[in-house]
Protein backbone atom coordinates (compact mmCIF):
# COMPACT_ATOMS: atom_id res chain seq x y z
CA UNK A 1 0.00 0.00 0.00
CA UNK A 2 1.27 3.31 -1.05
CA UNK A 3 0.66 6.00 1.27
CA UNK A 4 -1.78 9.22 0.88
CA UNK A 5 0.81 11.68 -0.14
CA UNK A 6 3.23 9.35 -2.34
CA UNK A 7 3.88 10.33 -6.23
CA UNK A 8 0.55 9.92 -8.01
CA UNK A 9 0.09 8.69 -11.26
CA UNK A 10 -3.26 10.16 -13.44
CA UNK A 11 -4.81 8.01 -16.08
CA UNK A 12 -7.42 9.02 -18.38
CA UNK A 13 -9.10 6.62 -20.76
CA UNK A 14 -12.04 5.62 -21.56
CA UNK A 15 -11.69 1.84 -21.82
CA UNK A 16 -12.57 0.55 -18.73
CA UNK A 17 -10.45 -2.33 -19.75
CA UNK A 18 -7.17 -0.13 -20.50
CA UNK A 19 -7.43 1.88 -17.21
CA UNK A 20 -7.23 -1.29 -14.90
CA UNK A 21 -4.83 -2.77 -17.01
CA UNK A 22 -2.60 0.53 -16.14
CA UNK A 23 -3.99 0.76 -12.55
CA UNK A 24 -2.69 -3.34 -11.86
CA UNK A 25 0.88 -2.21 -13.82
CA UNK A 26 1.63 0.88 -11.19
CA UNK A 27 0.21 -1.32 -8.45
CA UNK A 28 2.93 -3.72 -9.08
CA UNK A 29 5.59 -1.34 -9.45
CA UNK A 30 4.29 -0.04 -5.91
CA UNK A 31 2.87 2.99 -7.92
CA UNK A 32 -0.19 4.99 -6.37
CA UNK A 33 -2.51 6.16 -9.33
CA UNK A 34 -6.15 7.41 -9.66
CA UNK A 35 -7.95 7.04 -12.90
CA UNK A 36 -10.99 8.66 -14.91
CA UNK A 37 -13.10 7.73 -18.02
CA UNK A 38 -13.21 11.56 -19.12
CA UNK A 39 -10.80 14.53 -19.50
CA UNK A 40 -13.86 16.41 -17.65
CA UNK A 41 -13.71 13.92 -14.77
CA UNK A 42 -9.96 14.49 -14.13
CA UNK A 43 -10.68 18.14 -14.19
CA UNK A 44 -13.17 18.12 -11.22
CA UNK A 45 -11.18 15.38 -9.22
CA UNK A 46 -9.45 16.89 -5.96
CA UNK A 47 -5.98 15.87 -7.27
CA UNK A 48 -3.41 16.02 -3.98
CA UNK A 49 -0.67 18.35 -4.37
CA UNK A 50 1.99 15.71 -4.96
CA UNK A 51 4.74 14.80 -7.68
CA UNK A 52 2.19 13.51 -10.73
CA UNK A 53 1.94 12.87 -14.39
CA UNK A 54 -0.96 11.79 -16.65
CA UNK A 55 -1.56 9.18 -18.87
CA UNK A 56 -3.45 10.16 -21.43
CA UNK A 57 -5.69 8.57 -23.67
CA UNK A 58 -5.17 10.06 -27.48
CA UNK A 59 -8.35 9.17 -29.03
CA UNK A 60 -10.73 10.04 -26.26
CA UNK A 61 -14.98 10.95 -26.67
CA UNK A 62 -15.27 14.66 -26.56
CA UNK A 63 -12.12 15.88 -26.54
CA UNK A 64 -9.26 14.40 -27.79
CA UNK A 65 -6.47 13.75 -25.56
CA UNK A 66 -4.09 16.19 -27.57
CA UNK A 67 -6.40 18.98 -27.61
CA UNK A 68 -7.08 18.43 -23.23
CA UNK A 69 -3.31 18.89 -23.20
CA UNK A 70 -3.67 22.40 -24.82
CA UNK A 71 -5.82 23.38 -22.19
CA UNK A 72 -4.55 21.99 -19.13
CA UNK A 73 -1.49 24.29 -20.36
CA UNK A 74 -3.81 27.15 -21.19
CA UNK A 75 -4.82 26.73 -17.49
CA UNK A 76 -1.87 26.90 -15.99
CA UNK A 77 -1.84 23.10 -14.95
CA UNK A 78 1.62 21.66 -15.30
CA UNK A 79 1.66 17.84 -15.47
CA UNK A 80 4.14 15.65 -17.59
CA UNK A 81 1.90 14.05 -19.69
CA UNK A 82 2.82 10.52 -21.49
CA UNK A 83 -0.02 9.72 -24.78
CA UNK A 84 -1.34 6.42 -25.19
CA UNK A 85 -3.95 5.41 -28.28
CA UNK A 86 -5.21 2.72 -29.68
CA UNK A 87 -4.64 4.12 -33.23
CA UNK A 88 -2.74 2.13 -35.63
CA UNK A 89 -1.69 4.97 -37.91
CA UNK A 90 -0.63 8.61 -37.08
CA UNK A 91 -2.73 9.87 -40.15
CA UNK A 92 -5.76 9.74 -37.92
CA UNK A 93 -5.07 12.26 -35.81
CA UNK A 94 -2.15 14.96 -36.43
CA UNK A 95 -0.15 14.03 -33.91
CA UNK A 96 3.23 15.72 -35.94
CA UNK A 97 1.62 18.52 -35.54
CA UNK A 98 0.72 18.41 -31.93
CA UNK A 99 4.08 17.70 -31.13
CA UNK A 100 5.25 21.12 -31.13
CA UNK A 101 5.69 21.32 -27.31
CA UNK A 102 6.75 18.25 -26.80
CA UNK A 103 10.07 17.51 -25.64
CA UNK A 104 10.17 14.27 -26.95
CA UNK A 105 7.79 12.57 -28.97
CA UNK A 106 7.97 9.40 -30.46
CA UNK A 107 6.38 6.18 -30.89
CA UNK A 108 6.30 2.40 -29.89
CA UNK A 109 4.62 -0.03 -32.22
CA UNK A 110 3.53 -3.93 -30.62
CA UNK A 111 5.24 -6.54 -33.49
Amino acid sequence: MTPAGAPTVFVVDDDAGVRASIEGLLKSAGLRSESFGTAEGFLRSNRPDVPSCLVLDVSLPGINGLDFQHELTDAGVQIPIIFITCLLYTSELPVEGACHSFQFCGMARAP
